[in-house]
This record gives C-alpha cells, sequence and structure tokens, in this order.
C-alpha cells in the first residue's frame, strides 16, 4: 500500500489504508457510513435476499471488520478521527458524496502544492 501511495494519484479502498497510510501529509482518508437500517435494506434489494438473510450478512460483514481492523492496527475504523471526511450515504446521494471528495481532494492539493513552492 505504502508503493502504491508513493505512485501518486491512487485510490485505495479500504483495506487499513487509514492506519497504514495516516502519517502521510499527500493521504485523504474518507469513510462513507450509512444506517445499519438502510444498509440491510439495500443490501436485500441489490442481493434479492430476505430482510433477514440481509441482516446477517451486514452483521457478520460489520463484525469482521471490526475484528480485522482491531487485530491487525488497533483501532475503531468507526472513529471519525481516523478520517479527514466523514459522510452519510443515508443521507447524502452519490453525486453529492463524489461532489465532497473531489473538492476535498482539490483543494489538499493546492494546499500541497502551495507548501512545496513556498520550500
Amino acid at each position: 500500500m505504502q508503493e502504491i501511495a508513493e505512485r501518486g494519484n491512487s485510490v485505495v479502498v479500504g483495506r487499513g489504508g487509514q492506519a497504514i497510510l495516516a502519517g502521510r501529509p499527500d493521504a485523504i482518508h474518507v469513510r462513507v457510513a450509512c444506517d445499519p437500517e438502510e444498509r440491510i435494506r439495500r443490501v436485500a434489494a441489490r442481493d434479492g435476499m430476505t430482510p433477514g438473510a440481509a441482516r446477517a450478512r451486514v452483521q457478520d460483514s460489520d463484525s469482521q471488520r471490526e475484528a480485522w481492523h482491531h487485530k491487525y492496527f488497533h483501532i475503531d475504523y468507526r472513529s471519525p478521527y481516523l478520517y479527514h471526511l466523514v459522510v452519510n450515504s443515508g443521507w447524502l446521494d452519490e453525486d453529492l458524496i463524489c461532489d465532497l471528495i473531489v473538492e476535498l481532494v482539490r483543494r489538499h492539493s493546492a494546499v500541497g502544492a502551495d507548501a512545496r513552492s513556498e520550500a
């Protein structure tokens, strides 16, 4: 993951990036959260599952994700303090979320470019 980050202009989805790349000033960490009931509804609709089966899948996924982050990084991945931006996809539509992330990247990159030019 560090090698990917060194290449620049990369997107890493999950895999503990908020912990592995935490100290990098050029990394931006975004968490997309959603109310569990809405996630269950979406999984059931997307995968043609019963609400009960979707609930089990979502709960199992959350439990495994929590255990994995704790085991390897000793973090609570849900903590907002690990991220530059936390968005709720249950309240905001995908286009707005994408716009927010793109704007954050643009502004962060501009600040980094200004700092590099001053050095």
